[in-house]
This record gives structure tokens, sequence and C-alpha cells, in this order.
């Protein structure tokens, strides 16, 4: 997976992973890593306290891995705690003209 990037977003309603957090939680590859290897999730917990320690870490248990190719453009949106994945070629965008 060298040419892929690992996003982290929590789709579950309750509140959002980075959304909630902070917005380079979403790239974390340790942490794309790590739930995709299935770690336990105490094991993944710690690895959040740590890595971001005044972090808002709501949203960790429902946390998912989408793999995209490098230099994909996405934004994460969110709806009472649900985040989405939404990629630029997806006409979300729009322009002023």
């Amino acid at each position: 997976m060298k040419d892929r990037i690992g996003i982290v977003y929590s789709p579950g309603y309750g509140a959002g992973w980075s959304t909630w957090g902070r917005p380079e939680m979403a790239l974390d590859q340790t942490l794309a890593n790590m739930l995709e290897d299935g770690k336990p999730y105490s094991e993944i917990e710690a690895y959040c306290k740590v890595a971001w320690p005044d972090a808002y870490l709501g949203g960790l248990e429902d946390c998912v891995v989408m793999w995209v190719e490098k230099g994909t453009q996405f934004i994460i949106k969110e709806y009472d705690g649900s985040e989405s994945v939404v990629f630029n070629h997806d006409n979300y965008w729009m322009t002023a003209e």
C-alpha cells in the first residue's frame, strides 16, 4: 500500500473523529495501519493518547480506514458526529462565476 494513504474517519453517529478532534488525525498512517491490522482497541487508544494528549478522542471506537491514492483531494464532512469522505471529483466543490 505504499502508493496509498489511509484516511481515518468515524462514520458512526455520536462524535466525529477528526472533525471534533484535529484534522491531521485523519491522516495518521500509524493509526490507519493499526486499525487495518485489527489491533486491540486498548492499544489503539493508548497510541492516540500519546500522539494527541490534548485532543478530543471521541469517535475513536467507530473509526474505519479508507485507502486512497496519494494526491487524492478530499474533505471530511460531519453531521451529528457521523463523518463521511467527499472527493473533489464528486463535484461537491462549486465555483462562483
